[in-house]
């Protein structure tokens, strides 16, 4: 069955078309005019039913990399510690997996992901950044009229947390500690800072021992 939502957006009028059939992911398309929009879900209800259209997920033309800017850019400046979410989401940006259609996006594609960040760094980084990841489906999905056939992060298991070596920063420490980073005189405290507390740095590292 479809619906017909009317959106505005920056004082355009849109039409989305959302169609929900029985054994069937939601899909939708948006378009400037309301006859288009109800021509084009009489036209796909009419192809899902003889077959002719398969849908295992919604298919979203933005890659992940595009939905990931949009959440830094939308989202990301109200929180907390933005600071250190910014830097996860660039690069996240920069990981082969934001080339795929966010549409398209499996638990086969968070699986490889995981895998290979967690070759590089701790389970809790790598379970914050899925937390993360499993956020932007959320968000896309309930507030930016991407309907997606579930959230494929809550598929895939989660890494374990690591067992704290030391206190870990605690309520607004972070950004206390990166705001009077960013007053030193030295222009590469804040960006090791942040990237200390990205990766889990230990002060033993190399990259630490060198700009102390």
């Amino acid at each position: 069955m479809s619906t017909i939502r009317k959106k505005t957006y920056k004082d355009k009028t849109k039409y989305q078309a959302l169609i929900r059939l029985s054994n069937h992911p939601t899909i939708s398309k948006t378009f400037s005019l309301k006859s288009h929009a109800v021509q084009w879900a009489r036209e796909t209800e009419i192809q899902i039913e003889k077959g002719l259209l398969t849908t295992s997920y919604d298919k979203a033309e933005e890659t992940l990399g595009e939905v990931l800017k949009r959440y830094l850019s939308e989202v990301t400046p109200s929180k907390r510690g933005h600071k250190v979410e910014a830097i996860r989401l660039r690069k996240l940006m920069r990981d082969p997996m934001a080339a795929t259609k966010f549409g398209y996006l499996k638990p086969s594609h968070l699986i490889k992901y995981r895998n290979q960040r967690l070759r590089e760094v701790s389970g809790s980084t790598v379970k914050k950044e899925l937390s993360l990841i499993s956020h932007v489906f959320e968000t896309a999905n309930k507030e930016w009229d991407m309907p997606m056939n579930g959230n494929p992060v809550r598929l895939i298991s989660k890494p374990k947390e690591n067992k704290p070596r030391d206190r870990r920063l605690e309520d607004d420490e972070e950004e206390r500690l990166l705001r009077s980073c960013s007053q030193s005189r030295n222009p590469y405290l804040l960006p090791l800072v942040i990237l200390a507390i990205e990766t889990a740095m230990r002060l033993s590292s190399p990259q630490v021992q060198c700009h102390l």
